[in-house]
């Protein structure tokens, strides 16, 4: 069987020159047997030219926490908490397998519409600003930070602060619940919420509220 500081090795070895904001991991039980579960969370990553807001890995492992149960992993595929699993037969297909998932983008719409966004987002607001004639705003910058590293993907929620023009700071919130998306912006200290089935144009959701409310 393959321990866990070898799966750990290996996912150090793939993400070995990736910039990631923050990491942890954490055990849990799995109701009726004595193994568990290892989730190790990822946030904010940049792999090369690619930007991942948020991910899990999930692994079966021991009660001893040395090695793994199944020679598979859940990743985080989409945002509603879909998970999707991948088998392996060896730490090199473990460590092919797990770069042609990540650098292959192979999420859900909503996670790589999302993953995208942060990876230049006051670019985006603002094309949209000039495309559609918004000429007395500008996003100076859009600031990204996770607040909370290990949490139940239903409780997961993406905190933004916007400033525009270069002094004026808009917080927005994003969270998904029943399958909606909502935007949850404070402008001029009153709370605005906008509601989406999808990610599809959160640039337009957010040059568009910003046009109105400013």
């Amino acid at each position: 069987m393959i321990s866990i500081k070898e799966i750990e090795n290996s996912i150090k070895k793939v993400f070995g020159s990736t910039k990631i904001y923050d990491t942890d991991s954490v055990y849990e039980a799995i109701g009726g047997t004595e193994n568990l579960k290892l989730v190790i969370s990822l946030n904010k990553m940049f792999i090369e030219d690619i930007s991942i807001i948020h991910n899990k890995l999930i692994f079966i492992v021991d009660s001893g926490k040395t090695k793994i149960i199944k020679d598979s992993f859940l990743y985080l595929y989409e945002l509603n908490c879909q998970y999707s699993t991948v088998e392996f037969v060896d730490l090199q297909d473990f460590e092919t397998k797990l770069k042609d998932k990540f650098k292959g983008k192979k999420f859900g719409n909503n996670l790589n519409n999302l993953s995208k966004f942060i990876k230049s987002p006051s670019v985006y607001v603002n094309e949209w600003f000039e495309k559609n004639d918004v000429r007395e705003l500008s996003v100076f910058e859009v600031r990204y930070e996770p607040k909370v590293s290990m949490i139940g993907c239903k409780f997961l929620t993406f905190d933004f602060d916007i400033n525009i023009n270069n002094g004026t700071i808009i917080p927005l919130n994003i969270l998904h619940e029943n399958g909606v998306f909502t935007f949850n912006f404070k402008i001029n200290e009153e709370n605005i919420s906008v509601e989406k089935s999808n990610l599809s144009s959160i640039e337009e959701v957010i040059g568009n509220t910003l046009k109105n409310n400013l």
